[in-house]
């Protein structure tokens, strides 16, 4: 053999080789089989995933020169950015999980290309983790072919929480429209908030700002709370006073009882007229009951007491009262002193809710006719009697005088030897 044919055979063979490799029959009429793998989804080599989602993770798996039969495509993580030890996703962990069905996904007979898909949420990540996806794919008679180079990494939520209204100890009226605000900024796609006070425990909102005047007498520990999606809780807070408006700002003066009938005294079965002024001085809307009482000083019982006048107060004004008593449809007793007293009160003034259990409850009749009373003698401060209300202590005297020109006959004869004895008396001393 010539080297002229030993140079034609190599070539002819290496022809042969390069054809094969392509695909392209060679000797014998065989092709090279194989898998790849793409991803579809996610797309971002470094997915931040969000708490609470769920991700759907997609790979194409390609046959080339097939088909490729009992394909399979498998879902692994490892935990770090620096892991090598992968493991299969399962459906219940506190960690990487699978919604439902098997990281292990059987593809079957692919003669082109498939898409192998898994929905995996992360229920319990903590912000900042980061988890490492391989996917790896099998076919009978097939080199086993890996995929990589996607990474899951927990946002680490940002949550700021600031109450920008109230001040902390700042305080206020009762009835006192109070803004609450605040600044609130959180990565957290989705929260709620929630404003709430230590003391009045049934008061509740749920909106970024709010205005209300409904607070109760004292001091509130004012709580916003941000809840977010896997229900972390940030929580700023603030202590503030609800005071009662003091009595000087809501008094009676100009008291005054008015002889009606007789016009000359006050009697059992007589009429009479009491006036009184309330004012008031604060640009507040305030509720407010005013009463007469007529009762007995010494033993405060009521023996008048009538249905209050009601009085909603929402600037400086005053509102003047005059009303007609006729004391004949009461049980007064001739010759005895009896109390006239003209009170104002509020759940919103200093004191109040020393005089009743619930002074503005228009269901309550809070004392009836003939019922004791404590109000406000033993109860009201003593500073405070004076703006609260005014009295005034009466005699009530007979239904009737009598008719001096009816009275009985003078007896003159009995009359001249008493006076007679009486005059030698005093000529022997």
């Amino acid at each position: 053999m010539n080297k002229k044919t030993i140079f034609l055979g190599l070539l002819v063979l290496l022809l042969a080789n390069c054809i094969n490799v392509a695909g392209i029959p060679g000797p014998g009429g065989g092709k090279i089989t194989s898998l790849v793998l793409s991803w579809e989804s996610p797309e971002e080599i470094i997915y931040d995933m969000i708490p609470g989602e769920t991700l759907n993770i997609e790979v194409n798996v390609t046959c080339i020169n097939g088909p490729c039969l009992n394909t399979t495509a498998n879902l692994q993580y490892c935990s770090g950015e620096d892991c090598i030890d992968y493991q299969n996703i399962q459906t219940e962990t506190g960690e990487l999980r699978l919604t439902e069905g098997s990281s292990l996904i059987n593809l079957g007979t692919v003669e082109d290309s498939e898409t192998a898909r898994w929905a995996v949420e992360w229920p319990e990540a903590t912000g900042g983790s980061i988890y490492k996806l391989k996917v790896t794919g099998t076919a009978k008679a097939v080199t086993t072919v890996t995929l990589t180079g996607r990474q899951l990494e927990m946002e680490s939520f940002i949550t700021i929480v600031s109450i920008v209204s109230p001040k902390d100890t700042q305080e206020f009226y009762i009835g006192s429209q109070i803004d609450f605000n605040s600044n609130i900024f959180t990565s957290s796609e989705e929260y709620s908030i929630e404003w709430d006070s230590n003391k009045d425990t049934n008061w509740k909102r749920y909106d970024k700002n709010i205005s209300y005047n409904g607070l109760s007498i004292g001091d509130h520990n004012i709580s916003l709370t941000l809840t977010d999606s896997v229900d972390t809780k940030t929580r700023d807070s603030v202590i503030i006073h609800i005071k009662p408006i003091t009595t000087d700002v809501l008094s009676v003066s100009d008291f005054e009882i008015i002889k009606i009938d007789p016009e000359n005294r006050f009697s059992v079965n007589g009429k009479i007229k009491v006036k009184a002024r309330v004012n008031y001085y604060l640009t507040q809307a305030i509720d407010a009951k005013a009463f007469i009482i007529i009762s007995n000083p010494i033993t405060n019982t009521a023996i008048y007491g009538p249905s209050p006048f009601y009085l909603s107060l929402a600037e400086p004004t005053y509102e003047e009262y005059d009303l007609n008593i006729d004391l004949s449809s009461y049980s007064f007793e001739e010759r005895e002193n009896y109390k006239v007293e003209f009170i104002v009160v509020s759940n919103f003034v200093e004191s109040s809710p020393e005089y009743f259990i619930d002074p503005m409850d228009s269901e309550s009749a809070y004392w009836d006719d003939g019922e004791d009373y404590y109000i406000p003698q033993q109860q009201i401060p003593e500073q405070n009697k004076a703006n609260n209300s005014e009295y005034e202590i009466i005699e009530l005297g007979p239904a009737n005088l009598g008719d001096l020109t009816k009275m009985p006959e003078t007896r003159i004869e009995l009359i001249i030897p008493i006076l007679f004895f009486i005059l030698i008396l005093l000529r022997k001393k």
